[in-house]
């Protein structure tokens, strides 16, 4: 009896405990990339890791008043690091990609951490399953980095349509700063989906009001 009230309030704790699965920590150095005026420039890296096999920075730049105006991008050392002047709309994108497909189906969230954010900033993060008898699905979801000088992170839970988490083929973030943004990523990781701060509220009050219910007495023993 015991056993089946604790079970709600334990598996809530585990998904809140579930350790993350870092796809991309920024250890491994990409070359600096700099986009003067309008443009695009990107570097690939493969293999990347033994999950993804390809990681691609681009950096572009849509409109600019000044021909020296640049916009900045730099991976390694653990950080990811991101700049555009002030006279500069830039845009950034990291990009992981599998040839065979990653199973992400225990997890079916991505967290994007950084250090510092000085301007807030809007993120797509882009999902592509590729599974053999059923074919391409592609999922979105739209997120806002905001501003803060303290590490944390944006967390992506909701993807629409629904894809084939057990055959994930690419993982692709869009970064559209403002003019003058900097920011520092710290990583990329998966996570559990968890519950809401007041549903594990919920949870362990309900838990508490059964443990104190003295269990009825057969009126026949």
């Amino acid at each position: 009896m015991k056993a089946r009230i604790f079970v709600p309030l334990g598996l809530a704790l585990l998904a809140a405990s579930a350790q993350a699965v870092v796809i991309d920590n920024f250890s491994l150095s990409a070359p600096r990339l700099t986009q003067t005026g309008v443009g695009s420039t990107s570097s690939s890296q493969t293999p990347f890791t033994s999950s993804f096999d390809t990681r691609t920075l681009g950096v572009a730049v849509d409109t600019t008043t000044d021909s020296t105006a640049r916009a900045t991008a730099k991976l390694g050392s653990g950080l990811g690091s991101f700049s555009t002047d002030a006279e500069v709309n830039g845009h950034f994108s990291l990009t992981y990609t599998s040839t065979t497909g990653v199973d992400l189906s225990a997890t079916q969230a991505l967290l994007v951490r950084y250090a510092f954010n000085d301007q807030s900033c809007s993120l797509v993060a882009t999902i592509e399953s590729n599974k053999p008898g059923v074919g391409l699905k592609t999922s979105t979801e739209l997120r806002t980095m905001l501003a803060s000088s303290s590490p944390y992170y944006t967390k992506f839970e909701f993807f629409t349509p629904d894809i084939d988490w057990d055959a994930v083929t690419k993982v692709s973030f869009a970064f559209d700063p403002s003019r003058a943004g900097d920011f520092q990523l710290t990583s990329v990781e998966t996570a559990l989906p968890v519950p809401e701060p007041s549903t594990l509220a919920l949870t362990a009050l309900a838990a508490a009001t059964l443990a104190r219910r003295k269990p009825r007495r057969n009126p026949r023993a």
